[in-house]
């Protein structure tokens, strides 16, 4: 997955197992593959720890497939107010 970062890659798995030397150091220990659902053609990321710069189109590359697949990531904070009564 890639958004206007460099370098550029959120993720990237290659070979059995994630290359970490090509990935944005923002997104270090927040991002994890469903390694045990890649067999059935699942190729869900998740991220965790999502934050406001976060958001932008991401884009996914399966080479395999030759095919490209983009996400929107839309994330903002509602503001609300916790009220305590004694």
């Amino acid at each position: 997955m890639e958004q206007d970062l460099i370098p550029r890659f959120v993720f990237m798995w290659f070979e059995g197992s994630e290359n970490v030397n090509e990935k944005n150091m923002e997104f270090k220990g927040r991002t994890s593959l469903f390694t045990d659902r890649l067999r059935d053609g699942d190729v869900s990321l998740r991220l965790t720890g999502v934050k406001h710069s976060d958001n932008g189109r991401f884009r996914c590359y399966n080479p395999k497939e030759m095919k490209e697949y983009y996400v929107d990531l839309k994330w903002y904070l509602q503001h609300f107010q916790l009220y305590y009564f004694y």
